[in-house]
């Protein structure tokens, strides 16, 4: 759910939305509310909400002068719907600078606040998806530049894995397999493609960070038989090989240690050891 705050000061407006919307429905949990911008200065730093039903007029401080200040407190502003009994458009302009999602004016329809709800939803999904591929792709980066100078520091990565894809399917067919399982690991991999490390040979290998685990109660296994099973579907033949150690105790250099592991593991797999 995401945390929402309704910030007017008619009480009336702030126990008439939740009773006329679901919020809940809509992916939406309202996390407080507030009678002035200085009482939701006050509240959005214990309940971070994601979305803001905002009044542009009310006493001790503004909506507007409210945008102001947590602008000044926050770069990453939260989405904000202003509420408001003026039509005139200059305070719609001057909300719009603030990064304003929608500007309503009341008394509020409910078919429209729940329109807002459903875009406000997909875009904060997707601004998700964006953070999780960003975070995940400055870690791969870091451990390219690990591999490729050699050796570093390993500790920031301590709780990941490395998993490598070994494509089976005859040389004919691998080329076209390798688009084929990118697709299907990456569409269920926790940051996507941002998780790809590299490709050499038959093995494509991914960075495993501890939120891909989390929706397979923290376990490779269950996470490798969730890929063998799509993979499977779609035809193509792969072995997953899951490196539980290289990030955590090193016995030479990273690339020294990346090569081996490998080796040893497809060695033990193919070739009985």
């Amino acid at each position: 759910m995401f945390p929402l705050m309704i910030v007017d000061d008619e009480k009336a407006i702030r126990e008439y939305l939740p009773a006329l919307i679901d919020f809940e429905a809509y992916g939406f949990k309202i996390c407080a509310t507030a009678r002035n911008g200085q009482d939701a200065l006050e509240k959005w730093a214990h309940c971070r909400p994601k979305v803001i039903f905002l009044d542009v007029c009310m006493p001790v401080m503004d909506g507007l002068a409210f945008l102001q200040e947590l602008k000044k407190q926050d770069e990453d502003m939260p989405y904000i719907v202003m509420l408001s009994g003026y039509s005139d458009f200059e305070y719609a302009r001057t909300a719009i600078r603030y990064g304003v999602r929608a500007y309503l004016t009341k008394p509020v329809e409910e078919e429209e606040v729940c329109s807002i709800l459903q875009e406000l939803a997909a875009a904060l999904r997707e601004r998700g998806k964006q953070t999780k591929k960003e975070d995940i792709r400055e870690q791969v980066r870091a451990v390219i530049q690990l591999y490729h100078s050699g050796d570093g520091d390993r500790t920031p990565f301590e709780e990941c894995r490395m998993m490598h894809c070994v494509v089976l399917n005859d040389s004919g067919a691998q080329e076209e397999a390798y688009g084929a399982v990118r697709e299907i690991i990456e569409e269920r991999l926790y940051g996507g493609e941002s998780a790809f490390c590299r490709s050499r040979g038959s093995v494509l290998s991914y960075l495993i960070s501890p939120k891909a685990l989390e929706e397979y109660q923290h376990s490779v296994t269950l996470l490798g038989r969730h890929l063998l099973h799509n993979l499977k579907k779609a035809g193509i033949e792969c072995a997953l090989l899951f490196d539980e150690n290289l990030f955590r105790k090193g016995e030479g250099s990273f690339r020294n240690d990346f090569d081996l592991h490998l080796y040893q593991m497809m060695t033990e797999v193919f070739w009985g050891g």
